[in-house]
């Protein structure tokens, strides 16, 4: 089920600022495009709800695309508690970074997996969060 926003705006893109918000700013010189949708699988069978975000960012240059995967991981640590949007935030964030080959990677050039709490003024919490992304050249793909 799409939800509210369903996409954004490609001329923009995620930012994590100084107080640990997520924020659109946009493009920078080194970014083609990026899109992210936001879904959600409905409450079921006295499980869920699954909200999901998919975020495909087109880089100019592979370079680049390993620069934006090394200042995702940095941002665990800066910020372990963010809010994601309004009413909805996370806590004890945790990184962890994997080039190819190594902790199970057999699928990207770089991959890089996040957990913690989540929290919604909505739904309540702490409910699992996870992410994941992975980079293969130029392009990263996160869920």
């Amino acid at each position: 089920m799409k939800r509210d926003p369903y996409e954004s705006d490609p001329g923009f893109w995620p930012v994590l600022d100084a107080n640990c918000v997520w924020q659109r700013d946009p493009l920078p010189a080194t970014v083609l495009t990026t899109l992210t949708r936001y879904s959600e699988l409905p409450t079921q069978d006295g499980k869920g709800p699954i909200r999901v975000a998919a975020v495909v960012t087109v880089h100019r240059s592979a370079k680049d695309a390993d620069r934006e995967m090394a200042e995702n991981l940095e941002e665990a640590l800066r910020c372990p508690d963010q809010q994601l949007r309004q009413g909805e935030r996370i806590t004890g964030l945790l990184s962890q970074g994997s080039a190819f080959g190594l902790l199970g990677n057999s699928t990207a050039e770089d991959t890089l997996t996040e957990g913690g709490q989540y929290y919604s003024d909505e739904l309540g919490g702490p409910y699992y969060y996870y992410w994941m992304q992975s980079r293969l050249g130029q392009v990263t793909v996160a869920v």
